[in-house]
This record gives structure tokens, C-alpha cells and sequence, in this order.
């Protein structure tokens, strides 16, 4: 067509089979999922020089060429695509990770505020594994992050471009979402103990609920975990090192923080050793670790918490003298008793040869644990070079189901016992 005499292309020519096949279009591979084939059109004097296929038409004025341009999904994600999490986080979102399978943001406080604020970076846990969530609750984490650092440079909160002031921005999120107050204390000492990962014993079960018997009454088993900081671990180690040596026992009507500010109060010596201590914080720790790996808590308020032991671990059990051996072993049970039940301890014409007898002996001669002893079957006594031996070993398809304090306990003890008649 023709405007005021000049000619005016209306579309761009054709190219036919013959330059199709100069231009070398390249096909999209079959992996790529999302890709563009695109023609370019534009007179000759105005393309610069390009690495892409062109195809010049003679007399034409006209340059054609094939674009080709894959692409990949990173900006079109839907809710429960195939590609890998902790990839679209770290494209999209700064300082969204994936620890296990819960969403962390983890955001860095400038260096000119880390020493007002008290932290270098902040790490908050979204509560959840799927990604259209995470990215949403990263957003109003971040808006209370932003908050926090303008309310530690002094600098007022900026007006709502919603339409409201909005003074307080954290405030403003806390009412519009409000957050969930999650499990409590209980409820993920309760989790912890029914872990499948984890084979307890009898024995430690019931040492864990002792413990936060104790520690229930001074944290409280019914308050939100997320709500349990550092100052109320300090507040728990405080009150642990003024509790008396068995509190039920000598104060039955005193509750456990009575008895510490009595103690303190009277300056009391008899209190619980620092070994009982930091075995409280221990398990209070393994229940905020666990707590932490499963997205409950962002981290544990315990870690490092406990006291200082003067006494040092050898020197705690000291090695019986040869006097105690001497009033040990020259007993009625080794001289003659009644019997090795309730008249072990008077004189008489028996010698029993059971285990009140032989228990104290073995452990004598081989320093085997008393729990290593009593467990010891006939065929735990083998020949081995000539020599009789213990076989110290775990058997927990046993009948009497058979265990060991650690895994390297198991051994072979040679039987160095002395001739008894």
C-alpha cells in the first residue's frame, strides 16, 4: 500500500523452503519444557551485526532471522511443581532455605545495627514445607524484620499504602494473621518420648520424667514452646543450683522453687551436685533439639547452659581401700551364714554359692559394671586360646534382654578368678 506516495510494507515476505533450510532453524530440545521460536524482521540498515542465523533477501531491503531463546520455569513456578525447593528459594526469595523439609528465612542485620540489635543474622521458622506458604509467611516475616530495624535507627514506622496508617507493623500483621500459638512444653516432651528414631530404655524414660517434673514446675509444662526463651532457662539453672539433695524427701510440703529459696535463703551446702544439674538442662536441650528439627522453634534457648564442676570425673569414685575390701569379703556370706536371702548378713553353716555371692567377687577381679554381671549367661563363658573368658556382649532377642551402656562395651574379659572352695 501507498501513503502520500510513499511505500509502505504491510507485512514482512515469506521466506520460502529454500532459505528455510539456509537459515538452519534448530528445533527445541526434548528436555527443555518452555522455550521461543521467534521470527525477526527489520531493514537491513538498522540490525547490527548478530550471532543468530540471518537470511538476507536481495533487493528486498529486509533481514530475516530465527531467534531461539529457552527458558526455564523460575519465574512461572505454580504451587507444587516438580522443580527442587531449596532451588526456587534461592532465586526467588533472599534468604529462603530448606532445612529438612520446613521453610527457614534467614535475614542479616546491617553491620552498623548488628551491635544495637544484638545478632548478626535473624533465623525464623515458616512452619511449613510447602513453597506458595513459605513465600507468603516469608513476606510478613520480613515486613516485622523491617520494622525491628527502623524501631533500632530511631526512624519512625512509614504510613500505609493500603490506605490506613500503620504504626506499628508487626502489630498490624499479629491482627490481621494471627499467629498460631503452636504445641506446648508437654505436648513436645510427649513427641519426643514416642520418637521411633530413638530406642529408650526403662531406665532413661523414667530419668526424663523426672526431670521435667522438675522443670515443669519451674518453666511450666503448659506453655507454648515458642514462648520459652533464654531467660527462662536462666531462670531454671538459678533455681537447679539451690535445690536440696532430695527435695521430696526432706521438704515433702515444699514445692521445688520453695525449697531452692529456702535454701538460698539459709545457705543450705546439701543442694543437688552440678553432674544432676547439667543432666537437666541436658534433656531439656534434647527435647528443644528435637523441637527444632521438627520447625517447632527456630533455635534452642538452652545451648551452652550449664555450671561448672569442681570435682573431677576420676576423682568422684574413689577406689575402695584395702580395709573396705577386708570387711567386704570377710562377711558372713563368705565365712558362713544362715542363708543369701534375708540371713546373708548373720553368722552360720551354710556357704551359698548364688549370686549374692559371686557378683561382688567378679566385679572384684575383672571391674566389670554391675549391670554386665548380673546379666551373664552360661554361654556367655567361652574357651578362647586356653584361656576362660567373659563375653561381655548385647542380646536384645534374649529373654532377659540383654544390653550394654554403649556400643563399645562389648568385650572379652579373661577370667581371673582365684581357686574358692
Amino acid at each position: 500500500m501507498t501513503r502520500s506516495g510513499v511505500r509502505l510494507p504491510s507485512a514482512p515476505p515469506i521466506l520460502d523452503r529454500g532459505l528455510e533450510t539456509q537459515a538452519k532453524i534448530q528445533r527445541c530440545e526434548p528436555e527443555v519444557a518452555n522455550c521461543d521460536h521467534r521470527l525477526v524482521h527489520k531493514r537491513s540498515s538498522t540490525i547490527r551485526k548478530s550471532p543468530s542465523p540471518s537470511t538476507d533477501l536481495g533487493g528486498s531491503g529486509w533481514r530475516h532471522s530465527v531467534v531461539h531463546n529457552p527458558r526455564g520455569r523460575s519465574r512461572t513456578h505454580a504451587a507444587g511443581s516438580s522443580a527442587s525447593p531449596s532451588s526456587r528459594s534461592s532465586r526467588n526469595v533472599p534468604g529462603l532455605i530448606v532445612r529438612g523439609r520446613v521453610f527457614y528465612l534467614r535475614l542479616r542485620v546491617p553491620r552498623t545495627l548488628q551491635q544495637k540489635v544484638g545478632r548478626t543474622h535473624f533465623w525464623r521458622s515458616l512452619g511449613t514445607s510447602r513453597w506458595d506458604e513459605a513465600v507468603r509467611e516469608a513476606r510478613l516475616v520480613g515486613a516485622q524484620f523491617e520494622s525491628l530495624l527502623r524501631q533500632a535507627e530511631g526512624r519512625s514506622q512509614p504510613k500505609s499504602r493500603f490506605g490506613h496508617d500503620v504504626t506499628d507493623v508487626g502489630a498490624a500483621i499479629s491482627v490481621t494473621v494471627p499467629e498460631k500459638a503452636g504445641p506446648t512444653l508437654r505436648e513436645v516432651f510427649q513427641l519426643h518420648q514416642s520418637d521411633p528414631s530413638k530406642a529408650r530404655t526403662p531406665k532413661t524414660v523414667m530419668a526424663y520424667e523426672n526431670a521435667f517434673d522438675v522443670i515443669g514446675e519451674v518453666i511450666g509444662l503448659d506453655r507454648p514452646i515458642r514462648e520459652i526463651g533464654r531467660d527462662d532457662c536462666r531462670r531454671l539453672l538459678d533455681t537447679l543450683r539451690w535445690v536440696p539433695s532430695n527435695p521430696t524427701k526432706r521438704f515433702p510440703r515444699l514445692s521445688i522453687i520453695q525449697a531452692a529459696d529456702m535454701a538460698r535463703r539459709e545457705k543450705l551446702t546439701s543442694t543437688i551436685s552440678p553432674a544432676t544439674i547439667n543432666a537437666y538442662l541436658t534433656r531439656l536441650s534434647s527435647v528443644m533439639n528435637f523441637a527444632m528439627n521438627e520447625g517447632l522453634i527456630d533455635r534452642n534457648p538452652t545451648r551452652g547452659l550449664k555450671v561448672a564442676d569442681p570435682i573431677r570425673a576420676r576423682d568422684k569414685r574413689l577406689p575402695f581401700s584395702p580395709q573396705q575390701l577386708q570387711r567386704i569379703f570377710d562377711a558372713p556370706l563368705y565365712r558362713g551364714c544362715i542363708d543369701d536371702g534375708a540371713g546373708y548378713a548373720a553368722p552360720g553353716a551354710n556357704c551359698p554359692r548364688r549370686g549374692r555371692f559371686w557378683v561382688p567377687l567378679i566385679g572384684l577381679f575383672s571391674g566389670m559394671r554391675l549391670n554386665e554381671i548380673c546379666q551373664l549367661e552360661v554361654a556367655d563363658i567361652e574357651e578362647i586360646g586356653g584361656f576362660t573368658c567373659f563375653h561381655v556382649r548385647s542380646d536384645p532377642f534374649a529373654q532377659t534382654g540383654k544390653k550394654l551402656k554403649t556400643e563399645f562395651s562389648e568385650r572379652i574379659v579373661p577370667v581371673q578368678l582365684p581357686h574358692i572352695r
